[in-house]
Order: C-alpha cells, then structure tokens, then sequence
C-alpha cells in the first residue's frame, strides 16, 4: 500500500495498493501541495508541472526526476538528493535546499529568490539566468555551475567562492588573458608556456585550477595580472551577462 498524507497534520491525500510511491505521485501531481514525501523514494519520477508547494521532500530523492515548472516554493527540500534532476523553470522561491545534492541539475530560469542554500552542493549545476534574488549561497558548493544570466540581486554568498568556483563563458581576449595570467601564478610561468608550445596541460595532473574557463592558447603573453579580485569579478559578472 502507497500512501501520501499532509504535512503536519496525517490526513490521509490518496492512496492504492499495488502501486509504488513514485507511480502515485505522478498520478497525482497536481495535488501534492503541502504532502510530507519526506525520504521518499522519487528516482527518476516524472513530475513536471507538479504542485508540490510546502511539501515535506527533506533526504527524499529526486535523483534524475523530471520537475520542469514544478511549483516547489516553500518545499523543505534539506538534505534532499536531487542529482541530475531537471528543474527548469520551477518554482522554489522560499525553498529549504540545505546541504541538498543538486551536482549537474538543471535549474536554468528556476526561481530561487529568497531559497536557503546553505551548504549545497551544486556542482555542475546549469543556472543559467536563474532567479536568485535575496537566495542564500554560503557555503554552497558552486564549482563548474554556471551563473550566466543569472540575477544575483542581494543574495548572500562569499565572492571569492564564486569567483573561483563558477564556469566563466564567452569571455573577451582581455579576460581569458587575464585569467591565464593568473593561472600561471598556481603552477608556474613555465609550465604554461611549455603548454602552450604543445606538451601536456599542467592543470590534467594534480593541480587544482584557480578559474573556470575556456583557455586560448594563442592569447598566451608573459605578464602579471592587472585587476584586482573586484574589479575582475564585476568584469567577469558583465561579461556573463550577471545581474548584481
């Protein structure tokens, strides 16, 4: 027996014998606003569009689940394994993402104002022109994820884990130069320049990069950087088109 029940308050949603969890949620996802689905087995679920607004999906996993245009605001998602999940467009304006595992989902043009994502890891994770107004970012993992786009207007989070997590795209000559430049402060002037005349990438071995970005070798000129860490963000966040 599958059974969904309100969150705080037991009563019974729907139920039926012979269907998994998963198979009654998608059956009925238009009315799971408010259900406690908290640990719940969701692999893969296909619930897009679904309400699930103040839901209880606390350590539930979403792993691989559909929830385009989902209506997720409110939902207490803490701890929640949401990998790989395809939330484009949904709504999780005021959700509860701590800790969450969300490495390589999709959130392009979800709303996350005002989401508390403290500790999450987002790995990865495509953010594309995303809404993250007043979201709380500290100590979310960001490395590979991709902000470009995104409106970043009085969200919380430290810019130096940005600035050295975030995928940077389709930078000018300039920036690309700028962020080689720094490279080569964190494994050596000539190991950049022994790549660039075609030996291995110093950064394929044992050597954690400082920025994400496309390289270009043919940019590579000998030099120090010339922006300091704040002028190279708000240059950066311009270049991705960034609203801060």
């Amino acid at each position: 027996m599958s059974r969904i029940v309100k969150r705080f308050l037991g009563a019974v949603i729907m139920e039926e014998k012979s269907v998994t969890l998963g198979r009654l949620c998608e059956q009925n996802k238009a009315n799971l606003g408010g259900a406690d689905l908290g640990g719940a087995d969701l692999e893969g679920a296909d619930l897009g569009g679904a309400n699930l607004r103040g839901a209880n999906l606390m350590v539930a996993d979403l792993r691989g689940a559909n929830l385009r245009v989902a209506d997720l605001g409110g939902a207490d998602l803490e701890g929640a394994d949401l990998g790989g999940a395809d939330l484009g467009g949904a709504d999780l304006g005021g959700a509860d993402l701590r800790v969450a595992d969300l490495r390589g989902a999709n959130l392009r043009g979800a709303n996350l104002r005002v989401a508390d994502l403290r500790g999450a890891d987002l790995r990865g994770a495509n953010l594309m022109v995303a809404d993250l107004m007043v979201a709380d970012l500290r100590g979310a993992n960001l490395r590979g994820a991709d902000l470009g786009g995104a409106d970043l207007g009085g969200a919380k989070f430290q810019i130096s884990n940005l600035l050295h997590s975030v995928r940077w795209r389709d930078l000018t000559d300039k920036l690309t130069l700028e962020l080689m430049r720094r490279d080569a402060i964190i494994c050596g002037v000539e190991k950049i320049e022994a790549w660039v005349s075609g030996e291995d990438c110093p950064f394929s071995v044992n050597i954690e990069r400082d920025f994400y970005f496309q390289e270009k070798k043919q940019l590579w000129k000998k030099g120090k950087p010339k922006l300091n860490d704040m002028e190279l963000w708000l240059a950066l966040c311009e270049c991705n088109k960034i609203k801060l």
